[in-house]
């Protein structure tokens, strides 16, 4: 059986009705002109296989690196990733070039009336009386105050925290309800209290030396 006359010049003309969707179009042009529609069939699936890998491959793409800022990709590697490989700083960490900035500017800040603030820094140990082997951890405080010639006053002006694993944070009142009991006891040897240097200018050293 051969397609109407209107099918074999154009299968886009109105009166071609001899096909019943795209899928059977190209089976019909090859079974008119080659007495098989088997090829027309396999160039068929070829082209929606292809295109079906497109739009997979287009799909993972969207959902991988664009759908709510690549949240997929963020989850597979929280879930696959290990510690070491997973860095997160903490809320009020700094970098060590920030606080070099901002102790160099407070080297240089004088106020209208006389003022001028100086940094110092302390170093504390802390080794476990139990454990015998183990290794002391070192935490250092920076402070910033700004001191008034009229008077003889001085007042906190900033201060940082370095943790024994290596992080600068600057401590405002959350730090210092997070890191209470160690700071509290920093203050009390900052304030003159026994077993710690007091407020002042102290010899470059540590961690800090090359920042006060």
């Amino acid at each position: 059986m051969h397609p109407p006359r209107g099918c074999q010049e154009d299968l886009l003309a109105s009166s071609c009705h001899c096909t019943g969707g795209d899928a059977f179009k190209l089976w019909v042009r090859m079974e008119s002109e080659d007495s098989s529609g088997v090829v027309g069939l396999l160039i068929v699936a070829v082209i929606y296989v292809g295109v079906t890998i497109v739009a997979i491959g287009f799909v993972y793409i969207y959902l991988k690196h664009v759908h709510m800022n690549g949240r997929m990709l963020d989850i597979y590697r929280r879930v696959n990733s290990s510690a070491d490989d997973l860095f997160i700083p903490h809320d009020y960490e700094i970098s060590e070039r920030e606080l070099r900035a901002i102790c160099a500017y407070a080297k240089r800040w004088r106020g209208v009336g006389g003022e001028h603030r100086i940094v110092s820094h302390c170093d504390y140990e802390f080794v476990d009386p139990v454990m015998l082997q183990s290794t002391s951890e070192k935490t250092t405080h920076l402070a910033i105050h700004t001191c008034n010639p009229a008077d003889g006053s001085r007042s906190l002006w900033r201060q940082f925290i370095r943790s024994p694993d290596g992080a600068v944070l600057e401590v405002v009142s959350n730090t210092s309800a997070a890191l209470s009991s160690e700071v509290r006891g920093l203050e009390k040897l900052l304030e003159g209290g026994n077993g710690g240097a007091g407020i002042g200018e102290i010899e470059g050293r540590g961690y800090f030396a090359g920042a006060v």
